[in-house]
């Protein structure tokens, strides 16, 4: 997906090419520390990218490019209804559906709203992504530090105003 979107600055492991900009990763006291440099590809959560090329991604998620119709609609409806609130699956009795928030092939949902998200949390690093492909808009928002979800909400509420159920369920303040 990296070339025929014109991703240059992606990776799913670590390119030295990106050793001259990139951003480092600080806790939650504002400490820097090492950037995480994966050797191996893992797609839950070795991604190296940049705002631009994710905004590139996110386009192609709007638009549906490269994908047949029926295929982009499919990605996009919801397969399952998510329990309220994160929990870990080995509970003994899950809790109630959250029929607020769905989960489709590989991107939350919000069905209400029509629109879809994605998170993602590593040591001194969290992203946040949202997008309606009904308003062909969506945003990218990443930040260098594990305090990064605190201005999740006000961020989103930009472009995205009302009721996210998706902060909530992923516990954003």
């Amino acid at each position: 997906m990296f070339t025929p979107l014109a991703m240059e600055d992606s990776s799913f492991i670590w390119q030295s090419r990106f050793e001259a900009d990139h951003a480092a990763p600080h806790d939650d006291g504002f400490r820097p520390g090492a950037k995480f440099k994966p050797a191996a590809a893992n797609a839950a959560y070795s991604l190296q990218t940049t705002a631009a090329d994710y905004a590139r991604f996110l386009q192609a998620v709007l638009l549906g490019a490269r994908l047949e119709a029926s295929t982009s609609r499919l990605w996009l409806t919801p397969q399952v209804n998510l329990p309220q609130g994160r929990y870990e699956s080995l509970e003994a009795v899950a809790p109630d559906r959250d029929l607020a928030v769905a989960w489709g092939l590989g991107w939350g949902l919000k069905p209400e709203h029509g629109t879809f998200f994605h998170w993602g949390w590593n040591v001194g690093a969290n992203a946040f992504a949202i997008g309606s492909p009904t308003r062909g808009t969506a945003l990218a928002l990443f930040t260098n530090g594990d305090g990064g979800t605190e201005i999740v909400p006000d961020v989103v509420a930009t472009l995205f105003p009302g009721r996210r159920p998706s902060l909530a369920w992923l516990g954003y303040p």
